[in-house]
């Protein structure tokens, strides 16, 4: 099953200015680097990125958390009955954590010359066959006007 991209309504300002601001190179790789997260989501990888709910909660508090499991199991708590029922297909067909918040980074060449790294942060929904992509970030590069 081909995933669904979707983007929250931020992400998708970010990602509309990243591709109008830096080139047509940078959007054709940018669009295919989505892409291939959405293919690795969909085979159910996670070569390439990382749980972001782990690595957040080692910076807040200091300790590794218990995993997407553990935060799966927490959403799977509170949706209604038939929504259990696809969560519990969803884990025995793919045995992966249905619900997963994950973080990417690569690097690009903005207006064709100028690298930088992008960092992109988005959920991935087994249940419902989707990436929802959440936010986007361009790190090392001084963004203030001139």
């Amino acid at each position: 099953m081909e995933f669904k991209i979707r983007y929250y309504k931020s992400a998708k300002d970010e990602h509309r200015h990243l591709r109008e601001t830096y080139g047509t190179e940078f959007a054709r790789t940018f669009d295919q680097w989505l892409l291939d997260l959405r293919s690795a989501a969909e085979r159910g990888e996670r070569s390439g990125s990382l749980d972001a709910f782990e690595v957040f909660t080692e910076i807040i508090e200091g300790k590794q958390s218990s995993s997407a499991w553990k935060e799966s199991f927490r959403r799977f708590a509170r949706e209604s009955l038939i929504d259990q029922i696809k969560t519990i297909y969803t884990v025995l067909k793919k045995r992966c954590p249905p619900y997963e918040f994950r973080m990417s980074t690569a690097w690009f060449h903005l207006l064709d010359f100028i690298p930088a790294e992008i960092q992109a942060y988005y959920f991935v929904d087994h249940t419902e066959g989707q990436i929802i992509f959440s936010k986007f970030e361009l790190c090392g590069l001084d963004e203030e006007e001139p």
